[in-house]
C-alpha cells in the first residue's frame, strides 16, 4: 500500500521510536568507557584483566541490552511498516542473526577474557604466558564475531530500507539505509575499518544515524484509513 511519506496504515507503537532514538546515544556513550589493556606483557596483562573485569562486565552488559532492545524495536517496526513483505522478513532474519553473533563477541569481551586470571580455589593458576595466549585467541574470535555480526546487521538494515523504498515510505530512512550502510559493510568486509575502540564507535555512530532517522520518522507518522491510500 502506498500512502504519503508522513502517513501509514499501521503505525508502530510509540515506544519503538523512543528506543530507536535513545539507544544509539546510549551505545556511543557506553563504548567510550570500553576498558582497554595497553600492555601485551603477560606480567602486566593478568593484573590488568583482573582490575578491569567489573567495568568490562558493566559496559558489555549495557551493550548487550541495547542490542536486544533495538532488535525488539526493529521487529515492531518491520511488523507494522512492512507487513507481509519479503524484505521485512529478510531484514529481521539478517539483523537478528547479526545480534546473535555480536552477543557472542560481547560475552567473550566482557565476561570471559577479563575473568581468565580468576580461578576457583584449589585450582592452580595458569602461567601468565598461557593466559596471554588464550586472551589473544579470544581477541581474534571477538574481531571475527564483531565483523560478521555488524555486516549481518547492515544487511538487515539494507533489506528494510529496500522494502521502504518499494512502498514509497520513509524515503530519507531508505536512502540512508541503501547508501551509507552498504558503505559501512564494505569497509568492514575489506578491512578498511579496523575494529578497535575507535572503529567500533564509528560503526555504532553510522548505524545509529539510520536508527535515529527511523525513530524520528516513526515518531512523526500518523495513521490513515485504507481509503486514503
Amino acid at each position: 500500500m502506498r500512502v504519503n511519506d508522513g502517513a501509514i496504515a499501521r503505525r508502530p507503537a510509540r515506544w519503538t521510536a523512543a528506543i530507536l532514538i535513545a539507544i544509539p546515544l546510549i551505545e556511543v556513550l557506553t563504548v567510550m568507557h570500553h576498558p582497554h589493556v595497553a600492555s601485551a606483557d603477560p606480567g602486566k596483562l593478568v593484573p590488568a584483566l583482573t582490575e578491569l573485569a567489573p567495568l568490562a562486565a558493566l559496559v558489555h552488559g549495557v551493550l548487550i541490552a541495547c542490542l536486544y532492545a533495538t532488535l525488539v524495536a526493529l521487529g515492531e517496526f518491520a511488523a507494522q511498516v512492512l507487513p507481509g513483505s519479503p524484505a521485512g522478513r529478510a531484514g529481521l532474519l539478517l539483523y537478528g542473526s547479526g545480534v546473535g553473533v555480536m552477543t557472542a563477541a560481547a560475552l567473550l569481551d566482557g565476561f570471559v577474557i577479563p575473568r581468565l586470571p580468576l580461578v576457583p580455589s584449589g585450582v592452580p593458576a595458569a602461567p601468565a604466558e598461557l593466559t596471554a595466549q588464550f586472551a589473544y585467541f579470544a581477541a581474534l574470535c571477538i574481531q571475527a564475531f564483531t565483523r560478521a555480526g555488524a555486516v549481518l546487521m547492515c544487511a538487515g538494515v539494507a533489506a528494510w530500507s529496500w522494502g521502504l523504498l518499494q512502498r514509497g515510505q520513509g524515503r530519507v530512512v531508505a536512502i540512508l539505509g541503501l547508501s551509507v550502510i552498504p558503505l559501512l559493510a564494505g569497509a568492514l568486509l575489506t578491512g578498511l575499518l579496523h575494529l578497535n575502540v575507535h572503529g567500533i564507535t564509528l560503526v555504532m555512530a553510522v548505524a545509529g544515524l539510520w536508527q535515529l532517522s527511523a525513530g524520528v520518522w516513526i515518531a512523526r507518522l500518523r495513521p490513515v484509513s485504507p481509503g486514503a491510500a
